[in-house]
């Protein structure tokens, strides 16, 4: 840097300021020096809210850009303002003030302070809709989610103005008005005007209905070598001279990616090409399938999983690498690591390999506490006091296996029991678990003799077809029934003595659930 060169000096500056380290920055030649001083920027060591009640820390937090232990700079506090006040606006609450507090610390530290005087929120005094002929005013209303303000509406949000909603209401009329055969139908304007109070807003909806018309020619034009486009006419669910649904172009597209997703074709494109006839008012539609090649598995990564070992989730997937690319058995598999109930999140996704026919399956999985703890004290006028307790863990050491123990005791009634399970038995698809117990019943005021029980049942689960499951068990019981009073009837008598029951059993369940814990 030479002391004459005043453009690389102002260069410098900028260049200073740009870093955000500096608060102040001077640059001046002094004898055959440059003297650089600044004056560095504070950490922030803490960041509160204040005032805020109807949006909470972690949502302002998450919007914010300065954060605990970053550089604090007078730009990023104002934009951040205008971050919250836009939170603020969404929600419909267009008076709230933000005033910032800077408390000063030692060692160049400050706290950040947010003091947020919330406004109140604006609700939808009316709304309006123009241009509409076909359907009235009420059946419009209805279909939106935005609601005008009602005395008694008490909890409902939906009365409050929110920019996204209104965007949202717009293809909502617009895939209303679809379904039922006005292809054309536009939403030309939704104009938001609010009272100069800033309380109340009024909606108006500017609508072009067009025309109603029916379906025409129906076409497959497939552009994919080697692939059979009969295997899609199922599919379809747009016919000839019947209304024009735009629901159901949707719902055939879905059906046909999904056919073809399960022919290995992973990234099928089939577009509806409509082609509108408007003094017939017939739409002729032409499902043209671009060519993809077919697409197949490179690798499986599984990550998220800390504790729960890799075979674990691999073992429920039906795929492996080097398969074809299969939407249904990929979804399938996400629905049986679902179903192990060790995961509170689990995420499946494809990543394209360059311009190969590759892709790699990412495997996202976010665990859960799987231990469970219940105990519980009660009181009979038979069983008098009555205690119980038991622990139960359902992925053992990260390996699936279930481990449970429950122990139940009274004055006169006590029973013990074990229970293990441990899936993929000796590496096949079949469970295998045993069932240990202990029980024993002391006679009282109407029970006239003494019971003992011990025993255990084997048990082996395993799948017929997917979602067809057998279970075989064989059961063990000793029983022993004993100090049988005199004043027994004939029949309890004659159970007295020790007997040993034998019994095998077995159990189909069929079960298509798409969730076992949230269905």
């Amino acid at each position: 840097l030479k002391q004459n060169n005043q453009k690389a000096i102002n260069q410098s500056i900028k260049q200073l300021f740009e870093s955000d380290l500096f608060s102040e920055v001077k640059i001046y030649p002094e004898n055959d020096q440059i003297i650089i001083e600044v004056k560095e920027n504070p950490i922030i060591n803490e960041i509160e809210f204040r005032g805020n009640k109807k949006i909470d820390d972690e949502a302002l937090q998450a919007e914010i850009r300065l954060k605990k232990r970053s550089i604090y700079t007078k730009a990023k506090l104002q934009a951040d303002i205008k971050r919250i006040n836009d939170i603020y606006i969404k929600s419909g609450r267009f008076l709230t003030k933000i005033e910032p507090k800077i408390v000063k610390k030692d060692q160049n530290r400050v706290d950040l302070i947010f003091d947020v005087t919330e406004g109140k929120k604006a609700t939808i005094s009316d709304i309006s809709f123009i241009g509409n002929k076909v359907f009235a005013d009420v059946t419009l209303s209805d279909e939106i989610t935005t609601k005008k303000t009602e005395w008694y509406k008490f909890f409902s949000s939906s009365d409050s103005y929110d920019s996204d909603r209104i965007e949202f209401d717009k293809e909502k009329l617009r895939r209303f008005y679809n379904a039922r055969g006005y292809a054309d139908f536009a939403v030309l304007s939704a104009i938001s005007q609010i009272a100069p109070a800033k309380d109340k807003f009024f909606i108006n909806f500017l609508l072009e209905e067009g025309i109603k018309y029916h379906f025409g020619e129906i076409n497959i034009i497939n552009k994919v070598r080697k692939f059979d486009e009969t295997l899609l006419h199922n599919a379809i669910r747009t016919k000839k001279d019947k209304l024009y649904n735009g629901d159901l172009l949707d719902e055939t597209v879905d059906k046909m990616v999904k056919i073809m997703s399960e022919k290995g074709y992973a990234f099928a494109h089939i577009e509806p090409i409509l082609k509108r006839d408007k003094d017939k008012q017939i739409i002729d539609v032409d499902y043209v399938i671009e060519e993809t090649p077919r697409i197949y598995i490179n690798q499986i990564h599984i990550k998220g999983n800390t504790r729960t070992m890799d075979e674990v989730l691999r073992r429920e997937l039906r795929v492996v690498e080097g398969d074809a690319y299969n939407i249904t058995k990929i979804n399938r598999s996400k629905q049986r690591i679902q179903n192990l109930g060790f995961f509170e999140k689990v995420e499946f996704n494809t990543k394209r390999i360059d311009s190969t026919n590759l892709v790699d399956l990412e495997i996202e999985v976010k665990e859960k506490k799987t231990g469970e703890l219940n105990f519980g004290i009660g009181y009979s006028t038979v069983d008098k006091a009555t205690g119980n307790i038991g622990l139960k863990e359902n992925n053992l050491f990260g390996t699936g296996q279930e481990l449970g123990l429950n122990v139940q005791k009274s004055k006169v009634r006590s029973s013990n029991e074990i229970n293990y399970t441990k899936p993929y038995f000796m590496g096949r698809e079949i469970a295998v678990g045993i069932d240990l117990f202990q029980y024993q019943l002391d006679k009282r005021n109407t029970l006239v003799y003494d019971q003992e029980s011990s025993g255990g049942t084997l048990r082996g689960d395993y799948s017929i077809i997917e979602h067809l499951g057998h279970q075989l068990r064989y059961s063990l019981k000793d029983e022993n029934i004993s100090n049988v009073e005199t004043v027994a009837s004939q029949s309890i008598q004659n159970l007295a003595g020790q007997y040993i029951n034998s019994s095998l059993g077995h159990s189909l369940l069929y079960d298509e659930r798409d969730n076992k814990i949230d269905p």
